[in-house]
């Protein structure tokens, strides 16, 4: 078993019209995302079009990838992908989606065991670029959630993507919202997630074990960010940079999380940015020294960067506006 499903089992409108203005970031959840339109790759495979709509697109995902492989997939303007089960990514490759394209998880609510929509095992030279990915998660469910898995359970969720291993992965003008779980990043080297939109999931995005890794000009939206091992690693081991993105956060916050005294990461509507940990061991003191976290906007009255100074974590020249907070631990 991976590491990072080891982590995985271990760990309103009116606000957000004025973050967008205050922003000064456009107007519209795509045009206040900044995310930039793709065009199709020259020589794409062509995602077949009777796979849009269907009720689980999975096999003929799959088999679209492994045509594609050592190329780019195109998935058509509008098409809507419904996924039941993970497809694997192959080295080499780009999945490109045009306007308005979904990557749909149908995966139903459960505490442990759901598949991703994606994942690569340890595949490398991977892009990801122009798609929306969604899931079944609601705040309206939270208290659902929390009688069947308990306040962490849904980390557990359908994600959107894992990568597992690989280097030279880039996910770059996604947006990814109402999720279970996280896009996961486990055990690579030379990683770019660069202007993404993430939106009303209970997960958000987590980064383990990462070298060069880099994390800049994103958009958060009560969602969860994090970086953190599965296990104790040596003083400095990974390598991550957290630059110009905007962390933010309303009343309602990640929407399933409970109140657990004595531990911000729990309080019931907040939103947890949290830099350092380990899931199922004791962290080294030092272990995240090399990861930067300077230049972001953390937002809103329940937004929280969470830090470790015994881990090493030092943000730098991050702003905190509208009730939010650091906090350490």
């Amino acid at each position: 078993m991976s590491e990072g499903c080891l982590v995985k089992r271990a760990v309103h409108i009116a606000f957000f019209v004025f973050l967008i203005s205050s922003l000064n970031i456009g107007s519209g959840w795509a045009a206040g995302a900044g995310l930039t339109p793709i065009t199709e790759p020259p020589n794409a495979y062509v995602l077949p079009s009777n796979l849009c709509g269907l009720p689980d697109a999975s096999a003929g995902l799959q088999a679209a990838l492994n045509a594609a492989a050592g190329g780019a997939l195109w998935i058509p303007d509008g098409c809507i992908v419904n996924t039941y089960a993970t497809s694997l990514i192959p080295s080499n490759t780009t999945i490109a989606c045009g306007q308005g394209t979904t990557i749909h998880s149908t995966v139903p609510l459960s505490c442990s065991g759901e598949p991703s929509s994606l994942t690569s095992e340890g595949a490398s030279n991977i892009t990801v670029e122009g798609c929306t990915f969604t899931g079944n998660y609601t705040f309206s469910i939270a208290a659902q959630i929390n009688a069947m898995c308990g306040p962490v359970g849904l980390w557990n969720g359908s994600d959107p993507a894992d990568f597992y291993s690989g280097s030279n992965i880039t996910f770059t003008d996604n947006a990814v919202t109402n999720l279970f779980g996280m896009l996961l990043f486990d055990q690579n080297s030379n990683v770019t997630v660069s202007n993404n939109y993430f939106a009303q999931n209970y997960g958000g995005m987590q980064i383990s074990n990462c070298k060069n890794c880099n994390v800049t000009g994103n958009t958060s939206l009560d969602s969860g960010w994090a970086v953190e091992d599965a296990w104790a690693l040596p003083a400095g081991y990974d390598t991550v940079s957290w630059s110009n993105n905007v962390f933010a956060c309303d009343s309602t916050g990640e929407g399933a999380m409970v109140a657990n005294s004595g531990n911000a990461a729990y309080y019931g509507g907040h939103c947890v940015w949290k830099i350092g940990g380990c899931s199922v061991a004791v962290c080294t003191p030092g272990e995240y020294s090399n990861v930067g976290v300077q230049n972001n906007t953390i937002t809103g009255p329940a937004s929280t960067l969470l830090t470790s100074p015994s881990m090493g974590t030092f943000p730098t020249s991050n702003s905190f506006t509208n009730g939010a907070y650091p906090t350490t631990r």
